[in-house]
């Protein structure tokens, strides 16, 4: 240990470019693993949303047929 001003120093080199190319592609490793992942699951997100919007058109117009139908029958007197 070097000594400086009374205080005691660490020799710190930090890091080296290996290190640094090192963590990047590491990191990048997992970008690539997980990026289709991600992708499927807001496929999937995107095709539920879709899927919400034709069953809530349909409902609708289920009922406005069943309204339809309730009003004939109001008119004509029948059950």
């Amino acid at each position: 240990m070097k000594r400086f001003n009374g205080l005691f120093m660490k020799n710190n080199k930090g890091f080296t470019l290996v290190d640094t190319l090192m963590a990047m592609a590491v990191i990048a490793i997992a970008v690539f693993v997980f990026a289709p992942i991600f992708a499927y699951s807001f496929k999937q997100i995107t095709d539920s949303g879709i899927w919400q919007n034709v069953i809530i058109q349909q409902r609708a117009y289920i009922e406005n047929q069943q309204a339809k139908r309730d009003e004939i029958l109001a008119d004509t007197g029948k059950p």
